[in-house]
């Protein structure tokens, strides 16, 4: 039987499932069988993005599963990313068109900048220009623009929700001061290793739901310097208290403190581990173990650094940059010494 998904609102109304599956790992080769088996085990949260490359799959599938009457659209929740190509407000409109027509859908539930810096648009399959040195090619443009074309789209009925990714307090900041429709989701790392507390204070304060990308902390990214989440000690002692995976820990952890998360995983084992986390609570003690685990933005596994020489790299220090994505009449709104402090 199909696990049921608890639903939160967010602060426009609109209602979003707690645990969505995330698809960043997932070729157009291989989504198809990975979505179906998510739909049979109850996800109706799908995370995915114009670079992942995978909208047309997903579109598809979901499509067959509308019409055999397996979901319903008011209960699906499809969340996807305007890439740094179409950062610029003048082409915001089609970056959203384009993943509208990928998806096969009228309208989007969750769409979201998917990195605050803007690259020039070549074509619609370069998705990082570079000059001859291998230089990214930045283009400018004021974030605030943009969050106007999207406040656009959800007034012409195209998006129900907007939101920003890969982004730091004052970027964050910087919408809200300057926005119409109030970011209704923030989705960033965010695990036991890099709790984001900061951020997720500023996002509480306006009724901001923010998604945990990576809640697992990414195995599958883990360098030799880096720890691995799922590893801790700390971690497999409460698993093993609660007669729970270390992942299912986690996921706990982070939806008792307020996060949604979207997993990644392709094994149907995984899948239905990952949905079972409904069934037990962590106790305070426990609670207050696992927070104990941050690294306060010592460890990341998504640093984003590919684009360091920007102004608008949401985590780099700014020095010696030379390449903005920004106007010259207003100050970055990167320029933070934001670390991830934890709650």
């Amino acid at each position: 039987m199909a696990a049921s998904v608890p639903l939160t609102t967010l602060n426009n109304g609109h209602t979003m499932p707690v645990i969505g599956l995330g698809t960043s790992f997932a070729t157009r080769h291989s989504i198809r069988d990975t979505m179906l088996t998510a739909l049979e085990l109850g996800y109706r949260h799908f995370d995915t993005a114009l670079l992942y490359q995978n909208e047309t799959e997903i579109g598809r599938v979901l499509a067959e599963a509308l019409q055999r009457g397996q979901v319903t659209r008011e209960e699906l929740f499809i969340t996807t990313k305007l890439w740094c190509t179409y950062n610029h407000p003048q082409r915001v409109t089609d970056g959203l068109r384009r993943s509208l027509d990928n998806l096969g859908l009228d309208y989007i539930d969750l769409f979201l900048i998917h990195m605050p810096a803007c690259f020039q648009y070549v074509d619609e399959w370069t998705w990082t220009p570079r000059d001859a040195t291998g230089t990214i090619r930045y283009d400018t443009a004021d974030h605030a623009a943009t969050w106007k074309e999207l406040e656009k789209a959800v007034n012409a009925g195209l998006v129900r929700s907007i939101g920003l990714s890969a982004v730091n307090c004052r970027q964050v900041q910087y919408i809200l001061d300057h926005c119409t429709i109030t970011p209704a989701n923030v989705q960033v790392e965010n695990h036991a290793y890099l709790m984001q507390g900061d951020l997720f204070r500023l996002c509480s304060r306006h009724a901001i739901h923010l998604t945990a990308f990576s809640p697992l902390g990414s195995p599958d990214r883990c360098r030799a310097d880096l720890p691995r989440l799922l590893d801790d000690p700390v971690v497999i002692r409460i698993a093993h208290r609660h007669a729970k995976t270390p992942g299912q820990v986690l996921l706990r952890f982070l939806l008792q403190r307020g996060r949604l998360v979207i997993p990644r995983s392709t094994s149907r084992q995984h899948l239905h581990d990952n949905l079972d986390v409904f069934d037990f609570a962590l106790a305070p003690a426990e609670m207050q173990a696992l927070a104990g685990l941050d690294r306060k933005g010592h460890v990341r596994y998504y640093p984003f650094d590919q684009i360091n020489d920007s102004l608008d790299a949401p985590y780099a220090p700014l020095t010696g940059i030379s390449n903005v994505s920004v106007t010259p009449d207003r100050p970055s709104p990167c320029q933070t010494d934001y670390d991830g402090t934890a709650l």
